[in-house]
């Protein structure tokens, strides 16, 4: 993999592996030609692997994300999909007991189910708060209260996994963020390391290659 110059700073994720990977096996060839501050040579024992697990996290809260967001999805059709049964079914016994202009909006069931998490939640709110109502006042366009109760259950399993999923985006983006972070302390050590190296040895050193960097001749070309 070529290293792109040596603009640190524009490192992608493999390349910047690359670049921690060689200053960390290398280093200690050239340590005593190339002194460097005692926090400068702490971190490159661990540079890479720091970055690795870094990245390694990274990868597993996205990863976390998308399951999430999967359970969220699902049992967000499971329970838009059980409301749309229970929706037919009290219809046809409304319809059966021939009574029904004034009930059918105070249950909220005229038109299509809502799509959005928070119109569907109120609209199950709504159809249990008139079946609850209903079957208090003794009126029979009821459903069976076990299969309402149902309802409120998976729609409240739907609620959850979308906290749930937004709990791991969040878990996420930190993650992300903590990622970037060490990015730019590492390009920063990185720059310092590279500025030491060509002090030391310039920039046309073979040396540089070993420690993650490339030799650069005045005409900008990199060395075959």
């Amino acid at each position: 993999m070529r290293l792109n110059k040596n603009n640190i700073g524009q490192d992608t994720r493999n390349r910047r592996s690359k670049r921690l990977r060689l200053l960390g096996e290398n280093y200690s060839k050239y340590s005593a030609e190339l002194p460097l501050p005692v926090d400068i040579v702490s971190w490159i024992g661990s540079c890479l692997s720091n970055w690795e697990e870094a990245r390694t996290d990274t990868e597993m809260y996205k990863g976390k994300v998308s399951v999430a967001y999967e359970v969220y999805q699902t049992a967000f059709k499971d329970a838009g999909d059980y409301y749309v049964k229970l929706k037919q079914l009290l219809l046809a016994l409304i319809n059966d007991l021939g009574k029904g202009d004034e009930v059918i909006p105070e249950y909220g069931i005229v038109g299509v189910v809502p799509a959005r998490r928070a119109l569907f939640l109120t609209a199950v709110e709504q159809f249990k708060k008139t079946s609850d109502d209903l079957r208090a006042a003794g009126d029979g366009r009821v459903l069976d209260a076990g299969l309402v109760n149902r309802l409120v259950s998976k729609a409240d399993a739907s609620d959850k996994a979308w906290h749930d999923a937004q709990k791991q985006q969040q878990e996420s983006v930190l993650q992300t963020a903590k990622q970037r972070e060490l990015y730019t302390g590492d390009t920063i050590k990185l720059r310092y390391v590279y500025a030491a190296a060509v002090l030391a040895w310039g920039k046309k050193s073979l040396n540089l290659p070993e420690l993650g960097f490339e030799v650069v001749h005045k005409t900008g070309r990199k060395k075959k």
